[in-house]
């Protein structure tokens, strides 16, 4: 797991990053803390469950979801057990849901397509984070 921060506009707002490819992980990472989001990495998701349970400071989670050796499915449950409010923005390579995980729906909060538009995963991840009292819906 990998802890770094940004400064800016944003802190406060601390971000999991969950992906198996490092590269696509680290970049996305950096061009957050340039912005200002503090940043926490995890390269599975055992360490994406591992840093739900140590870091109550996490805001919001952007999720792959395809990943070698990770239960999708399961890695939802485990951080929605210990943290049942945490929004999840999941990453499809698909450009939809993968129909095996579609009973999860309710546990995401949205889903983007891979490679995703960074204002767009800024955007998502700024009303995920917004407390529901200001939410214009």
């Amino acid at each position: 797991m990998r802890i770094e921060a940004g400064k800016g506009h944003f802190a406060g707002i601390t971000v999991l990053l969950v992906d198996d490819e490092q590269k696509l992980r680290t970049s996305i990472a950096l061009r957050l803390r340039l912005r200002g989001y503090e940043t926490v990495e995890a390269a599975n998701g055992h360490e994406a469950v591992e840093a739900i349970r140590l870091r109550p400071d996490i805001s919001v989670v952007v999720l792959d979801q395809k990943m070698p050796g990770s239960d999708i499915s399961r890695v939802l449950a485990d951080m929605k057990q210990l943290r049942p409010k945490i929004p999840v923005i999941l990453l499809t390579g698909l450009g939809r849901l993968d129909p095996s995980i579609d009973h999860c729906r309710k546990k995401i909060f949205s889903f983007l397509e891979k490679p995703c538009d960074l204002d767009e995963l800024v955007q998502t991840m700024e009303t995920a984070c917004r407390p529901r009292s200001q939410d214009p819906h």
